[in-house]
């Protein structure tokens, strides 16, 4: 009788990104009312100016600074939006974005993709890795507004202090000069 060797199975990957721990559905927002949003970008900075405007605003905001934080988010916590950044390392926008709609269970979760770059290229990337919107960097508050008015429903019963129930007057920018244009980012 012939001894049977098992293969050698594959080694395991050890230059993968740590998972984020498990969060409880009452801390991840579930239920609060709030509308939740995921903004993924790598420079710290953006992630800070868009705090201050989403949370002005009212929203719930999960930070995310590569695409493989922004999968686990997505699956932890569920967001109603996610804002997130073309240039990232290891797992750009474009690449999570298609794992996202890939998905049969956050399929249908809106995904904004944010550039500094205004090409058609880019556009066209975008629109086929499955985004729904895609807007420039530096971003207005405006911009981030209009993109969760557009692709989240409006809240129904006590939540008229959603950011999707106020008026569009806002024009606060992360990162943009004050005038009104777009400072290159």
């Amino acid at each position: 009788m012939e001894a049977r060797t098992r293969p050698t199975p594959d080694p395991v990957p050890t230059d993968l990104p740590p998972l984020p721990p498990p969060v409880p559905a009452a801390l991840a927002g579930q239920g609060s009312g709030r509308l939740r949003v995921l903004l993924v970008d790598d420079s710290r900075t953006m992630r800070e100016s868009a705090r201050s405007l989403l949370e002005d605003s009212g929203c719930q905001l999960i930070l995310a600074s590569t695409g493989f934080e922004a999968l686990c988010q997505v699956a932890l916590q569920r967001p109603h939006l996610v804002f997130m950044d073309i240039a990232m390392p290891e797992l750009d926008g474009f690449a999570a974005c298609a794992l996202i709609r890939a998905s049969a269970r956050h399929g249908s979760t809106p995904v904004v993709l944010v550039s500094a770059n205004d090409g058609r290229l880019e556009r066209a990337r975008a629109e086929l890795a499955g985004a729904q919107r895609y807007i420039l960097k530096p971003f207005r508050k405006a911009d981030l507004l209009a993109a969760m008015r557009e692709l989240v429903p409006p809240p129904q019963g006590p939540d008229a202090d959603s950011p999707l129930a106020q008026d569009q007057g806002d024009e606060d920018h992360a990162g943009g000069d004050d005038d009104g244009t777009r400072a290159a980012g």
